[in-house]
């Protein structure tokens, strides 16, 4: 199992077919031609910056100075330590950054350039080789530095952003407003100044004749440098925040959708394009076709492959163009997908606005398409699926929906029951236990109700004065406020944790739920033990089921990362083996064991007994991942000896059938050729297995 979804760096560099970015503690390669991963390079801690000449240098959060070649060997280091490096700037093959108040020069050794004490809050380096002058950007001013630390000349702007062309001795210069204003460097005459971005500039790039910046609009703009014109290259996705040159093309880092693609400067359309996981918090999330689901960027769910940690399509929900953060109050579109649920071959959205929220209902109708069948709007605070059907809450109301078939032989949803007497009262959750039956849980009690006459059938009080979550399962009720979680069963039980308010509960399979606590822990607690079996540090638990297991991540919003915790089987006994320098001393949970090649009841009796040395053999496989090495595996025979013999008694017994066959052996011909197309289709699928 890998990590995914880290959020890529706001570096690039594109250089002989391959383009150079990170993400986190990684060194992303892609190939330039396809923008597939060509290399990814674990440096051991956070990268600050990197730079390429020939070959790759990092610079990382923890001081160090790194070199590795471009074919990923690791060259040399150096920790400077007691340094904190802010501002850095790649020069050749070393690092200008900012240490405190001293301006110096990282690489293998490090140096003092210049004392920068009597400057003013240091926003940007520039450094011109040609004339050997540093530049230095503070709020209110630009300083040029010669070779003897004199200050040569000033420009009187505040930037935060500002980019050098040393062979056209020009000087661009973006201003917190958004505005651009080009300098003749060694003079400082303003040559050209204008206003288009909202915003500050993110990222300026000078490439022959043309200058490109780009922000948070998610717009390039061409500046032409020899005629007073513009260009554009509009609807890029989101907030651009780097730009590097790549022959005729450009290549930009999109934040927002976590993409890195390339724009043709000669207007070629479909360039490849390297895609990440949105960087957006997954409060839903679901698995589908061995798929996770979360929500993405813009209005939209995004499907991924949670083993290979790809983004593997987007399904427009409520789907908008970006629309830059200028002021809340001209926002044109504030809905946010709230919650969705898979149900059957539906998809139910819950969408919410500051003006309204929507019920969407989608059919499933090609793989992961769907078309929107209905739309409802009303007061909606959360809801919940099953027994084919759908039931909201919110304002004190309780809504079923329920397909019914209509004279036509066309199915609709339509609202079976509506019940709005809990008014002054928070509704936390809702159930459907049964079709007759649901539950709902209040800030004061829970409340079983018959839907069929509205009466309410069992009412018990909650202990909690002013409970923040809960969560309700098929055998009873779960209640968290301030630290005590209570399960309501047959008998009640409390636990008392230290980790104050709790934030969510969520369904992780059907043994087993996460507890989300405000201080960024976890909870693990077994439904049928009723008890807690592990504690986690994490901005939130995401967990998808794949095959019958189920793997669990744990997701920082920081980097957008999806850090992989552990897997756990519902086919066979297995412990939670989760990350050693996190999780020590955890319990493991006793699952009832299963087989995991299911017996067909018209299998013919002379094929059982080596139907059951494929199960073994299947056993071993699984048993043989890392994830899974118990001390069963080592017990049972070899893989390599299990496969052979399989294979080997599969082909003598297809050999006699048709033996049989041949000499006329009195069998039903009809059950024979069943038989004997049974036999090779098994053979063939256990070849297709220990391939």
């Amino acid at each position: 199992m890998i990590n995914f979804g880290d959020q890529v760096g706001h570096k690039l560099f594109c250089q002989n077919s391959l383009v150079f970015t990170y993400s986190g503690e990684d060194l992303l390669i892609l190939e330039k031609d396809t923008m597939k991963m060509s290399n990814r390079i674990n440096v051991g801690s956070e990268i600050l910056t990197i730079g390429v000449n020939g070959d790759i240098y990092i610079l990382t959060n923890n001081q160090e100075f790194i070199v590795y070649s471009v074919d990923g060997k690791r060259l040399q280091s150096k920790q400077h330590k007691g340094k904190v490096f802010n501002h850095a700037l790649f020069h050749n093959d070393h690092f200008i950054a900012i240490d405190g108040t001293n301006i110096i020069r990282v690489g293998i050794t490090s140096s003092i350039i210049y004392d920068a004490q009597q400057l003013r809050k240091i926003t940007n380096i520039e450094y011109s080789g040609y004339k050997e002058q540093l530049i230095i950007a503070d709020d209110k001013c630009i300083h040029v530095i010669g070779n003897e630390d004199k200050i040569l000349r000033e420009f009187g702007i505040g930037i935060t952003i500002m980019k050098l062309d040393d062979d056209q001795d020009l000087l661009a210069c973006g201003l917190a407003n958004g505005q651009l204003v080009l300098l003749q460097y060694s003079t400082g005459i303003i040559i050209q100044q204008d206003h288009w971005h909202a915003h500050q500039i993110n990222a300026l790039l000078f490439q022959g004749a043309s200058l490109y910046s780009a922000g948070q609009e998610g717009v390039i703009v061409q500046w032409h440098l020899r005629v007073a014109r513009k260009a554009f290259f509009p609807r890029q996705g989101g907030e651009i925040v780097a730009i590097c040159n790549a022959d005729d093309n450009i290549i930009i880092n999109v934040q927002g959708i976590n993409q890195i693609k390339q724009i043709s400067l000669m207007g070629q359309n479909k360039l490849p394009i390297y895609q990440g996981i949105h960087h957006v918090y997954p409060k839903t999330f679901i698995t589908f076709q061995n798929k996770l689901i979360t929500q993405g960027a813009n209005g939209t769910l995004q499907v991924i492959h949670p083993i290979q940690g790809t983004l593997l399509n987007v399904i427009p929900i409520s789907q908008k163009n970006y629309v830059s953060n200028i002021d809340e109050s001209y926002k044109r579109d504030t809905t946010t997908i709230k919650q969705f649920a898979i149900l059957d071959r539906f998809l139910i959205v819950l969408l919410t606005s500051t003006l309204k929220q929507t019920l969407s209902i989608f059919e499933n109708i090609n793989n992961f398409e769907f078309n929107l069948i209905t739309t409802t709007d009303y007061e909606i605070e959360g809801m919940d699926t099953g027994h084919n059907s759908i039931i909201t809450w919110g304002n004190g109301e309780i809504r079923l929906w329920k397909q019914i078939k209509q004279n036509k032989g066309q199915y609709n949803w339509n609202c079976i029951f509506r019940a709005n007497g809990y008014k002054g009262t928070k509704i936390l959750t809702s159930f459907i236990q049964d079709e007759q039956t649901i539950i709902i849980v209040t800030s004061i009690t829970i409340l079983y109700v018959n839907i069929k006459n509205n009466n309410i059938v069992k009412e018990v009080t909650l202990d909690q004065t002013s409970p923040e979550a809960a969560f309700i399962y098929q055998s009873g009720v779960i209640v968290c406020n301030g630290g005590t979680i209570t399960i309501y069963q047959d008998t009640k039980k409390q636990i008392i944790t230290q980790f104050g308010n709790a934030q969510s509960i969520s369904k992780i399979n059907e043994n087993l739920i996460t507890i989300q606590y405000e201080n960024q822990v976890a909870l693990i607690l077994d439904l049928k033990q009723s008890k807690i079996l592990h504690g986690i540090a994490s901005q939130k638990l995401v967990s998808a089921i794949i095959n019958g297991r189920t793997l669990l991540y744990s997701y920082t919003n920081k980097n957008n990362l999806y850090k992989f915790v552990t897997v756990l089987s519902t086919e066979r006994k297995a412990s939670l083996m989760m990350d050693e320098q996190e999780t020590a001393h955890f319990e493991q949970v006793e699952q009832p064991d299963k087989p995991i090649i299911q017996d067909d009841a018209t299998l013919d009796p002379n094929v059982y007994r080596r139907l059951q040395l494929a199960k073994y053999a299947r056993q071993i496989k699984e048993l043989n991942i890392r994830e899974f090495l118990t001390t069963q595996s080592q017990m049972l025979p070899s893989l390599t000896f299990l496969a052979d013999r399989v294979i080997d008694v599969f082909k003598q017994d297809l050999s006699e059938q048709q033996k049989n066959q041949s000499f006329g052996t009195n069998l039903n011909q009809e059950e024979s050729q069943s038989n004997q197309f049974k036999t090779s289709l098994q053979l063939h699928q256990l070849k297709k297995l220990f391939k």
